[in-house]
Parts: structure tokens; sequence; C-alpha cells
């Protein structure tokens, strides 16, 4: 007749579990952007907003700038389509092309930790978003909605972390600093 065999049971239950994680994962991948495949374009865009030669690499996590030098997530998927998450990385290439035109990056010797690196991007954020929205007003509607999301991503029991949209303050290297424009 019928007989329950509790390895085959068990066995369904943990296919159809990592099933399921598979299309999530998927679905999430769908609107993902990847750093690799818009670089060329984001390379000469910040080209052309800084008039420098700009180089974009991979960052660990945030990014922000160091000479002439880039640095953005590896891959973006907070937003549900590849349209917004292209948006931050415009948005992101814009704000470091305002920061380094206020050179604003570490300038001493020391060796500062990566959270005080983040607070005083966070801190000077308000001189480069002046600036930002004089010189591109469509900004300020793309940063109200980062800062909704990642505010709405947060717990109230812990403070917000906006440091995907300022970045983290770098040290710029006096050998390499070439003020040749392109």
């Amino acid at each position: 007749m019928f007989e329950f065999e509790p390895d085959a049971y068990i066995f369904t239950k943990f296919a159809n579990y990592f099933k399921r994680r598979k299309k999530a994962k998927e679905s999430a991948i769908a609107h993902s952007v990847k750093l690799i495949d818009i670089k060329p374009r984001l390379t000469i865009f910040a080209r052309a907003v800084t008039g420098k030669a700009i180089e974009i690499f991979d960052a660990e996590r945030e990014g922000g700038y160091k000479n002439n030098n880039f640095f953005l997530p590896t891959k973006y998927a907070e937003f549900n389509t590849v349209e917004e998450n292209i948006s931050f990385y415009l948005f992101r290439v814009l704000y470091l092309s305002v920061q380094k035109n206020l050179n604003l990056n570490w300038e001493d010797s020391l060796e500062h930790e990566t959270n005080e690196s983040r607070e005083m991007a966070q801190e000077k954020s308000n001189e480069v978003l002046k600036s930002l929205f004089q010189q591109f007003p469509a900004t300020q509607e793309y940063y109200n909605r980062f800062i909704g999301h990642y505010k709405n991503k947060s717990s109230k029991n812990e403070a917000t972390d906006f440091s995907f949209i300022y970045g983290k303050w770098m040290y710029n290297s006096p050998e390499e600093s070439s003020s040749k424009p392109l």
C-alpha cells in the first residue's frame, strides 16, 4: 500500500527550499547592474564631466575617489529596476566629480579608520551636494529617492547607513596627482 519514506520526504523539502532560493536570487539578479557592464560609458561620462583622465575601478564596498581614480561598487541591486540602479552609478560619478573638484579628501599622512573616512564623507556631504545641485539640478530628485530608500531600509534602532551615497574619503597621492586636462 502506501509506505512513508522519510528520506525522500526530507530530500523533497530541501530541494524545494533551494529551488525557491535560487528563483529569488535570479530575480534579484535580473535588476542588478554590474559595474563591468557599464564601466566604459561611465568612464567617458566621468571624463566629460571632470575634464580629467578619470579611470573607474571596482570598490570593496561604497568607494570614493583617489587622484583621477573613481572607485564604485562592483554590483548594485538596491532598486527594483535596472534604470534606477544605473541612475545610482550616474549619481555617484557626478557626486565624485564634484567632490574631486572641491578637493575634499584626506590630505594628511595619518592612517584613518574606514568608519572615520565614511563619517568625514557624510560630514562634508552638504558642501558637495550644494555644488552638485547647482551644477546638475536633476540630481536632487535622485538624491532624495536614494536617501528615502536607505532610511526605509534601516531599522529604527540603528543609524541609517548612507555610505553608498556619500562614499568614503580616501588619500590623494601627491606623486600621482596630475593637473593635465584631457
